[in-house]
């Protein structure tokens, strides 16, 4: 089913260079994580990944027209991991398709991985380590297109700086932390859209642990 779906976006629009699908969680006894399956636009292009309005599954749930694919190859060599991330920059090239259904399962060994990578800090670390690296490929490519990174609302920009916070507070360098959160702030302002990120931010300078047990909390209620 699911290859037959994937074929047949592909062959209905040639400016289609990745289709992806939601994928369910599933716990290491493969009982299904709970989880909101927010309904993705059909059509992702440039300009929505720009103004940060995309969502993006993992690399189980992808697929990948080759002649786009390759004019973001090869996959850099210090990207032990998160590759999936790296991969999303096709959407500089070509258009993304998302078809709003489960198509297959993804085990995770955790019950909440992104709480679970706040709580390590080495994983949090190299998490950090390689978003960075991803990021700086995202710079080359907005460069291209006299596009100022500053200026946009790229989702990794905000990923990578509250992880850094997270990291900071973690490692006992909440000043630090805090010097980049101000930074941060001073870049995107005080509107809606970031107000309860501070807030949650402000928390995890006193206490990192304190926001991984929130964090945990939440994911909860929302589901």
């Amino acid at each position: 089913e699911k290859l037959r779906l994937v074929a047949e976006v592909f062959k209905k629009d040639p400016g289609i260079g990745m289709v992806q699908h939601f994928m369910r969680e599933v716990d290491i006894n493969d009982n299904p994580i709970k989880a909101v399956f927010e309904p993705r636009k059909e059509y992702y292009c440039l300009d929505d990944y720009l103004a940060g309005k995309t969502s993006f599954t993992g690399t189980s749930g992808l697929a990948f027209r080759k002649k786009y694919l390759e004019k973001i190859m090869p996959i850099p060599e210090e990207l032990f991991y998160c590759a999936d991330e790296y991969l999303y920059n096709i959407i500089f090239y070509s258009e993304i398709y998302s078809l709003n259904i489960i198509l297959g399962m993804k085990k995770n060994h955790g019950n909440n991985w992104f709480a679970n990578t706040l709580g390590d800090t080495k994983r949090l670390e190299n998490h950090v380590k390689v978003r960075k690296v991803i990021l700086e490929k995202i710079k080359e490519e907005v460069t291209k297109r006299d596009i100022r990174i500053a200026d946009t609302n790229i989702y990794l920009l905000t990923e990578l700086a509250k992880e850094e916070i997270i990291l900071y507070s973690a490692t006992g360098r909440r000043i630090k932390g805090l010097r980049k959160l101000l930074e941060f702030i001073s870049k995107k302002g005080f509107s809606m859209r970031y107000i309860k990120m501070y807030i949650s931010l402000i928390i995890a300078i006193i206490s990192a642990s304190l926001y991984c047990k929130l964090y945990v909390l939440y994911s909860k209620l929302i589901v």
